[in-house]
């Protein structure tokens, strides 16, 4: 395994922030597509598990690990994103199920294939990105 010495890091670990806040963005664009009674059933709790993926994230981007104690706090920040982004894959294949199949007046599906295809991208990309900084971190030499 290599060791990343701390003036080698690039801040091109940043997009693990771009892209929480693009799948934060996304989730509310595409919740409000929902019907009203939803929201109290399972769009509430699918934007509330992005916002905490975009929380954890925001807040382990500001730790920049130059201890060991540094890295394992930031850790700890991450680590549940991981699992969070599987809560939130739950969340959306249940509203699938329920809500997959509604239709606007023209007949066109509320939520288009796109929308949800795009909900899977970002959760793979966010996870690809964590896991990364994970490793990243745990090599690092002080």
């Amino acid at each position: 395994m290599s060791q990343v010495r701390i003036r080698e890091r690039h801040d091109s670990k940043i997009l693990f922030v771009d892209t929480a806040r693009e799948l934060v963005i996304h989730t509310i664009q595409y919740c409000r597509k929902f019907p009203k009674s939803a929201m109290f059933f399972i769009t509430k709790d699918i934007v509330d598990t992005s916002r905490a993926i975009y929380k954890n994230v925001a807040c382990a981007q500001a730790i920049f690990p130059k201890t060991a104690q540094d890295v394992e706090l930031r850790a700890r920040f991450l680590k549940p994103v991981l699992g969070l982004i599987d809560t939130l894959d739950c969340f959306l294949g249940i509203a699938k199920e329920l809500y997959g199949n509604l239709s606007d007046k023209n007949g066109k599906p509320q939520i288009s294939d796109y929308g949800w295809v795009h909900w899977g991208e970002l959760m793979n990309k966010e996870s690809n990105y964590i896991k990364k900084v994970l490793t990243s971190d745990e090599n690092i030499t002080f």
